[in-house]
């Protein structure tokens, strides 16, 4: 995770496991858990819910992805945070059947922008957040 006070914006990068294309949705409200629905909450006074159609490296599949290595660490909380202006919390909401959800607390609503980054291994979904 960045963040890029030239640009006003602060950033996170889920990095997917394997080069291949991934479909993602991003939008402000409630994060669930796949395949139980169990709610997650993040710090902040709105939530982003990432939800990635591709499991995150490291973190095993049934779709036979291989696994980046050791397993990631997904969860960063306030503390992380402290000197950001937007964000607030960054929470793995669960995985179920290669797909993954997530919690982004930012401190309100905020405009945002959702790319991919792609190289020869892997794909990476940038969010960035206004500041």
């Amino acid at each position: 995770m960045t963040s890029n006070s030239g640009d006003r914006c602060e950033e996170v990068r889920f990095v997917l496991n394997g080069p291949a294309p991934a479909g993602y949705h991003v939008e402000y409200g409630i994060a669930r858990e796949p395949g139980r629905g169990n709610t997650g909450e993040a710090a902040g006074n709105a939530t982003l819910v990432v939800v990635l159609n591709a499991p995150l490296q490291g973190v095993d599949d049934v779709d036979g992805h291989q696994p980046g290595g050791d397993p990631p660490q997904l969860d960063f909380g306030p503390d992380y945070f402290g000197g950001w202006r937007s964000l607030r919390e960054v929470k793995h909401a669960g995985h179920f059947e290669g797909v993954s959800v997530l919690a982004v607390g930012v401190r309100e609503e905020l405009p945002f922008r959702v790319y991919i980054d792609q190289n020869d291994s892997y794909w990476t979904l940038v969010l960035q957040v206004a500041g």
